[in-house]
């Protein structure tokens, strides 16, 4: 879990440092999130290369409601 200040909040006195930090967690989440993504990716194809039964369903990212 990555998270920053206490419980998520910003105090006054070191706002602008907190801010620098909570981009940059930001990046950090990012890039957790891509490498994540990449492994999922890559351990799927291993999966259908042995030979697994993966369905597309079962993988695919969420939809979002008609309207939202």
């Amino acid at each position: 879990m990555v998270r920053s200040g206490q419980r998520g909040e910003l105090r006054q006195r070191y706002r602008e440092g907190q801010e620098n930090l909570l981009i940059a967690r930001g990046l950090i989440v990012n890039a957790i999130s891509v490498w994540l993504i990449r492994y999922l990716e890559h351990a799927l194809e291993a999966l259908r290369a042995a030979g697994h039964t993966v369905w597309d369903e079962a993988v695919a990212p969420p939809r979002l409601p008609a309207g939202a």
